[in-house]
């Protein structure tokens, strides 16, 4: 039989073995060095895979995307940007949290595409608009606080695949993804 231990989002109990809090439906995270060797592990291929991608010619395009172009179902054809590298929310978070100062290097102030699950759709203290991909801390897409965007976010879900381009400003509890 498993002990009880309290969910890291809403406190209450739940078994230490249980994937989710029965409650809120967060994930039940378990340290340890195997996951922080994992995560390690994941982390440095993913700055492998990712500075592959980059050194292949890919980069900052400098050109700005439009609204539509932003905010994409992950469904929906990719618009002709083939210079933009696209890479999953979790692994652009995992090779900040590998190194944070080797991820700026390879990703700050560059425009990629970042797809992911939405994980959470709101506003900053600022009143701009933002969703979170991956899981609870991954990366924050913040969009200005236009009605193009307000209404093509209100359109959103959690749970929800999308792609977004924007410019990587760094890590600062969530990577930060800004688009322009």
């Amino acid at each position: 039989m498993s002990s009880l231990t309290k969910c890291k989002t809403c406190g209450s109990e739940m078994a230490s073995d249980a994937k989710n809090c029965p409650k809120c439906g967060a994930p039940n995270k378990k340290g340890g060095c195997l996951r922080l060797i994992m995560y390690a592990g994941g982390g440095f291929i993913a700055l492998c895979v990712v500075g592959a991608i980059f050194s292949g010619g890919g980069g900052d395009s400098g050109s700005k995307s439009s609204p539509a172009a932003a905010v994409q179902p992950a469904t929906a054809p990719a618009p002709k940007q083939d210079s933009l590298a696209t890479i999953d929310a979790e692994t652009l978070y995992k090779a900040y949290e590998a190194n944070e100062v080797a991820a700026d290097e390879q990703f700050k102030g560059k425009t990629i595409k970042v797809s992911g699950v939405i994980n959470d759709i709101a506003k900053d203290i600022m009143d701009n608009p933002y969703v979170i991909l991956g899981d609870d801390i991954g990366v924050q897409c913040t969009f200005p606080d236009r009605e193009d965007y307000r209404k093509r976010l209100a359109q959103l879900k959690k749970g929800e695949s999308i792609t977004v381009t924007g410019t990587v400003e760094g890590k600062m509890l969530h990577v930060q993804l800004k688009v322009r």
